[in-house]
């Protein structure tokens, strides 16, 4: 039982890495849309979706105030979330297909945070 508990934690640390590894691209090849990089930006987005709620809080919160960052910023951060979760398993599930980002920002670690977040077809989305 000990073991099957160790080998799940490394499968699931290795998938973090590898999402995170996958997910971050050179500037340079930044506009390439690889099926590497959808199966990366799947993993991040499956992997770091919770962090769209303290994004909301913040964002809100700078253009209504407190109490709207702590209320509406919550809901619209685990709406935006749950997006990101639905679209990240999208992408690892069709990865093979590189048909461009379906979110903007494509990843929620960006360094813009200006950044909104939008969902659309990629021709929508750039």
């Amino acid at each position: 039982m000990r073991l099957l508990r160790s080998a799940w934690g490394t499968l699931g640390v290795l998938t973090l890495a590898a999402g995170i590894w996958l997910g971050t691209a050179n500037p340079a090849y930044a506009s390439d849309d690889t099926p590497t990089r959808k199966l990366g930006r799947g993993i991040a987005n499956i992997s770091f979706c919770f962090l769209e709620i303290p994004r909301s809080w913040r964002e809100i919160k700078a253009e209504h105030g407190e109490m709207a960052g702590l209320t509406w910023g919550t809901l619209v951060g685990t709406k935006n979330a749950a997006i990101r979760i639905g679209v990240g398993a999208y992408e690892v599930l069709t990865f093979p297909y590189a048909d461009g980002a379906r979110l903007q920002p494509e990843f929620v670690l960006t360094a813009d945070h200006r950044e909104v977040f939008r969902m659309g077809s990629p021709e929508d989305v750039y």
